[in-house]
């Protein structure tokens, strides 16, 4: 049975995604989600803590815990950051609105890094988690195998 909280994050996704609209939806949904948007901010923070309850639920059976619950949510304005600087270290072009980083003299061909439409992508949180911060940042938690 569904509690209160579940029912009404419920309720609010399937009003803030219409189904009419879902093939559209998760292209403009990420941009969505950037800082700046309270709203969409405060949905999506609701959404992963009732999601990060229900884990720590299915991984209790499982008699697996964790020490942190985060994901690639955490690297939002590090990712701005990055992408800043690898725009002045000359290493992006602009390519249909588009963001990208040629790597064809490595024989990699090329990266889309940030999307024209602002968002980033998996490689773009990859490099962050990778690049040496220029200043520390505390709050990402180490990775431990």
């Amino acid at each position: 049975m569904e509690d209160g909280a579940h029912a009404s994050a419920r309720l609010a996704l399937h009003r803030a995604i219409p189904g009419a609209h879902l093939a559209a939806e998760p292209r403009s949904s990420g941009r969505a989600t950037c800082p700046g948007d309270t709203e969409a901010l405060a949905l999506w923070r609701r959404f992963r803590d009732l999601s990060i309850a229900k884990y720590k639920e299915v991984y209790a059976r499982l008699n697996v815990h964790f020490d942190v619950y985060s994901g690639e949510s955490l690297y939002g304005e590090a990712m701005k950051e990055q992408v800043t600087d690898m725009q002045a270290k000359g290493l992006l072009q602009e390519n249909e609105g588009a963001k990208i980083c040629d790597l064809k003299q490595y024989k990699l061909g090329t990266v889309v890094i940030e999307k024209r439409d602002g968002t980033t992508l998996y490689i773009t949180r990859d490099i962050v988690r990778l690049a040496p911060p220029a200043a520390p940042l505390e709050e990402m938690p180490p990775v431990r195998f």
